[in-house]
């Protein structure tokens, strides 16, 4: 038996389907009949029945973020023996994204073709913004964002944050609980004056983006 997920890598609340296959282990042949039991860790998600391919499967939107083992168990029937497989999910946290605020702001995904700027290139430009859980509570983690990265109008990029890396011409990534949002103060003294396309690459693989201006 084998078993799949897919998506392979799921954000929460999003559906999950997850599929055992079971097959004749050779010379043997035919299908196997019966059941499959799904389990999270220790807890049954269901029991389903095999199907005309051998073919079980389940698909859920339940799963919590963070790490789950989900086992299959085939019972067997009067031809075939019992077996298992497991998969491993880590599930990204499920939020939303409120937007940049002031000065790239207002709150609220930009129009791709908005400028906002300019900024004086002796100066720091201030970029906020806010993220929610599903159920509207603030998320305060740093540990939801993976890079802020700068694009210039040639292509080139100005690598403005890290986790656990010190970049040039940055500050430390806050949370300001004040205000309810993540602040990063980009130093644009290090960095040449035109036109950027300022890139937050979020933990559930989705990618925000504002343009500025320096002078």
């Amino acid at each position: 038996m084998t078993l799949t997920a897919s998506p392979a890598a799921p954000t929460a609340g999003q559906p999950v389907t997850i599929t055992a296959t079971t097959r004749a282990v050779p010379p043997g042949a035919g299908l196997p009949t019966g059941t499959v039991t799904f389990l999270d860790g220790a807890t049954i998600l269901v029991t389903a029945q095999l199907n005309g391919a051998g073919q079980a499967s389940i698909t859920t939107s339940t799963l919590a973020a963070g790490p789950h083992t989900i086992t299959a168990n085939y019972g067997g029937d009067g031809n075939f023996s019992g077996s298992s497989a497991v998969v491993q999910l880590n599930l990204t946290a499920s939020y939303t994204f409120i937007g940049f605020g002031s000065p790239l702001g207002p709150a609220g995904n930009p129009a791709p073709a908005t400028v906002y700027g300019p900024f004086n290139v002796n100066s720091n430009v201030t970029i906020k913004w806010q993220l929610k859980d599903a159920n509207g509570n603030f998320i305060s983690s740093l540990a939801m964002v993976n890079s802020l990265t700068a694009l210039n109008s040639a292509g080139g990029v100005v690598v403005l944050y890290i986790p656990n890396q010190n970049t040039t011409g940055s500050t430390v990534l806050r949370y300001d609980t004040s205000g309810q949002q993540y602040v990063f103060n980009w130093d644009v003294t290090q960095t040449p004056a035109g036109q950027y396309t300022l890139i937050l690459a979020l933990s559930d693989g989705r990618l925000w983006k504002v343009n500025v201006v320096t002078q």
